[in-house]
């Protein structure tokens, strides 16, 4: 997520097709791990009983989020005469969520895994 912000936020510093490219590439680096992760924590954190109706409800948010996007872009675009304003506050809530995580503690779903893991503290 701290690599999603800086990806974001550096928009504005692409000059060159060159610039454009580098910023592809840690782009690309930035959404697969998150990608990987965010698909291989959910049954250690959720356990499989309710993963199904979990990532339904999760999957919803994330699409209607993504239809959204391009019209907030779009309003952005048409009532400041720039995309920077609203990507610049995406990049910021990026990273603040990025921080956030840092001190959330990813619940386990097994108890027996719970158990078998060392006591933090």
């Amino acid at each position: 997520m701290l690599l999603s912000a800086a990806v974001v936020g550096s928009v504005s510093l692409l000059n060159t097709s060159t610039d454009v490219y580098i910023w592809s590439l840690l782009k690309a680096l930035a959404w697969s791990v998150y990608v990987v992760v965010y698909f291989s924590i959910w049954q250690y954190a959720f356990g499989r009983r309710d993963l199904a109706q979990i990532q339904g409800a999760i999957h919803v948010v994330t699409i209607t989020s993504s239809g959204l996007g391009p019209l907030v872009l779009g309003i952005c675009r048409d009532q400041l005469g720039s995309y920077l304003p609203v990507l610049h506050f995406l990049a910021v809530l990026v990273l603040l969520i990025g921080i956030a995580m840092l001190f959330v503690k990813v619940p386990c779903a097994d108890p027996q895994h719970r158990l078998a893991m060392p006591q933090q503290g």
